[in-house]
């Protein structure tokens, strides 16, 4: 050890100082572990880890969307494919979960980022692509693996864009391997919004393009949508997510735990798969949304409702055109392996 002694000088007299260097503690050579985060030990009798490890998200758009992957990451899911080819800019902070930092990279990298801040166990693909005709079924096959032949209901895919070509090639998507579906939109102004969705073999009354069937009649017409997220403000998609992640929980969870509220939900609105939020009380006037007119009383109703309406094939049986994609039959089951390229339906 080091030690300095001085001589000092004072009043005449003459004394001694040591000085030692400080003891400090000594330094152990283990590694001490970090105790193991128990991230979602208050929602295991709901959503149980065992069961939402199994599962698969796939989202496309990483937009708006973003809130419910980081909402079902919170709720237990642990892997997620996200497609997007957008980047992040500086108007999405008001309407979207983006932030300033986030200004300039893939929406899919930052929701990636997001979701392992959320859940650093999870594993995330970040695919900046665009789900347009350059990417084939094979490539779709692909990125999801094996799961998508082996366990297609362990799967959810989301499409969640502001573009009708790349939500009906989700929907398409859905059709031909048999997986559950969530689609979603956002009406102008954020004064209202839909979601559809559908599981093979319990939701067997429309497929996608019946409950849809007049946007697909619009834009096969030649009709071009000038909607952007104007006046929409961030709440309209934070209320979205909320109904939008309900959903998926109810689609990722349909009969795995008879101890979960979630796990027979979806037979209760089986034939009732396409919900429409009222987000303003002038949602009927600006929107024509008048839905909400029919089926609340004024003395109950202002805004924040949520409808959920009956759906039935299109066919001539029920006064519709036939549905060009399950043939008026809305057999979901029966649409699995029939579709030999998602680009050409």
């Amino acid at each position: 050890m080091l030690v300095s002694t001085y001589r000092i000088s004072r009043n005449g007299r003459v004394s001694e100082m040591t000085l030692r260097p400080p003891a400090f503690p000594a330094t152990s050579t283990q590694t001490v572990n970090e105790p193991e985060l128990d991230l979602f030990a208050r929602i295991q009798q709901e959503l149980p880890e065992e069961v939402l490890n199994q599962k698969l998200v796939i989202g496309v758009g990483a937009g708006s969307g973003r809130g419910l992957y980081e909402g079902l990451a919170r709720c237990g899911v642990s892997n997620f494919l996200l497609i997007d080819h957008d980047y992040a800019e500086g108007v999405n902070v008001a309407t979207q979960h983006s932030v300033v930092s986030e200004n300039g990279k893939r929406k899919v990298n930052a929701t990636k980022e997001r979701i392992l801040d959320i859940n650093p166990k999870a594993h995330v693909t970040a695919a900046s692509l665009k789900l347009d005709n350059r990417f084939s079924d094979k490539d779709f096959e692909s990125l999801v693996g094996k799961k998508l032949v082996n366990d297609p209901t362990d799967i959810l895919i989301c499409g969640l864009t502001d573009s009708f070509p790349a939500q009906s090639r989700t929907a398409n998507l859905a059709m031909k391997y048999g997986i559950p579906y969530l689609a979603a939109q956002l009406y102008a102004g954020g004064e209202g919004g839909e979601v559809y969705f559908s599981y093979p073999g319990v939701t067997n009354n429309s497929c996608p393009r019946c409950a849809l069937g007049s946007r697909y009649d619009a834009y096969e017409a030649g009709f071009h949508n000038n909607v952007t997220s104007n006046a929409s403000d961030y709440f309209s998609s934070l209320r979205m997510n909320a109904i939008e992640g309900k959903i998926a929980l109810m689609l990722l969870m349909y009969h795995e735990d008879k101890r979960s509220r979630y796990s027979n939900m979806l037979d209760m609105v089986a034939d009732r798969n396409f919900v429409q939020v009222r987000m303003s009380p002038f949602a009927g006037d600006h929107l024509g949304l008048h839905v909400f007119d029919r089926t609340i009383t004024p003395d109950y109703g202002f805004f924040d409702d949520t409808v959920w309406i009956p759906q039935v094939p299109n066919n001539e049986a029920n006064g519709f055109k036939t549905c060009p994609l399950c043939g008026g039959t809305g057999d979901l089951l029966a649409l699995k392996g029939s579709i030999a390229d998602t680009r050409e339906v």
